[in-house]
């Protein structure tokens, strides 16, 4: 799972950690950075607090915390979002529904508040990165992306099988699935 040791910097130790049980006394205050991603599966009834509070102890103070999650309001690239119903979009719905989220990112999803859930948890000065829609040259690259993240979702979690012949008829005539990738930055108050 992780890289050979002997290719990391000496200073560089890899181990894994439950992110929403108590932080170990020795990594408490003892990052100047954390950056963690697409922990969307692990996020319990909407609230991405213990999981922050967690990562913000581990913090030094002035440290920066960085969260990057993909929004689960996929869209097929190029083609009006009112009426798609592709294969991927039922994944997708399936999946969020499966890992208690939403699909559509309504208003109350901490997906989309996840910027103010960071002020309220008290780190300062949280600037939202979007990636936006890319250029048209790379939304066969996004889609396949995607689509290989699918499979491998629908391999273990046996949700959404029957989609997954119309998923790669989609990609063959160029119907692209896109969610977009958010970082959320915010510093721990020195």
């Amino acid at each position: 799972m992780f890289p050979a040791q002997h290719t990391l910097a000496q200073n560089v130790k890899l181990e894994i950690l439950d992110a929403a049980a108590d932080v170990p006394l020795e990594y408490i205050d003892a990052f100047d950075l954390i950056h963690i991603r697409l922990v969307l599966a692990a996020v319990y009834n909407n609230d991405p607090r213990p999981i922050l509070r967690n990562m913000i102890r581990m913090l030094k103070p002035g440290g920066v915390l960085q969260w990057g999650e993909i929004m689960l309001d996929a869209y097929v690239l190029g083609k009006p979002r009112e009426g798609q119903k592709t294969a991927s979009m039922k994944i997708m719905a399936l999946i969020a529904q499966q890992i208690g989220t939403t699909a559509v990112a309504p208003e109350d999803s901490w997906l989309i508040n996840l910027p103010s859930i960071f002020e309220e948890c008290g780190l300062q000065g949280v600037e939202c990165a979007r990636a936006g829609e890319p250029r048209r040259e790379m939304w066969k690259y996004w889609g396949n992306v995607l689509s290989a993240a699918i499979e491998e979702i629908v391999a273990v979690s046996r949700l959404g099988r029957e989609y997954l012949r119309d998923l790669a008829a989609e990609n063959d005539r160029g119907d692209y699935v896109y969610v977009e990738p958010r970082i959320v930055t915010g510093y721990k108050i020195v």
